[in-house]
């Protein structure tokens, strides 16, 4: 999903079906880099980040935060289960835990 204004509301639109969620932030930095074959391109910066991963509640091992985000990645073999990686909402520590 990319960040797009409306009058003074922000939403953010998915570029695929158009859907549209209403946020709360209002400091997104939008810029236009270069065209292609697609269109305009969209740069955010590190100081408005958009959050488009899921959320879970698990203990950070450094600096003890209760939310994380987590992803998957295939890491061996097909037959073998993947690999949860988080990252904190607080200090951005990496981990991973295995299936």
């Amino acid at each position: 999903m990319v960040p797009k204004k409306s009058g003074d509301r922000i939403f953010l639109e998915c570029r695929n079906c158009g859907n549209r969620r209403e946020t709360e932030k209002k400091d997104f930095k939008m810029s236009n880099v270069m065209e292609n074959v697609k269109g305009k391109v969209l740069v955010i910066d590190e100081k408005s980040k958009v959050d488009v991963l899921p959320k879970t509640s698990v203990s950070c091992p450094k600096c003890g935060n209760s939310e994380a985000f987590w992803w998957f990645v295939q890491m061996r073999a097909a037959d073998e289960p993947p690999t949860k990686f988080l990252r904190c909402t607080k200090c951005e520590n990496v981990w991973r835990e295995y299936a």
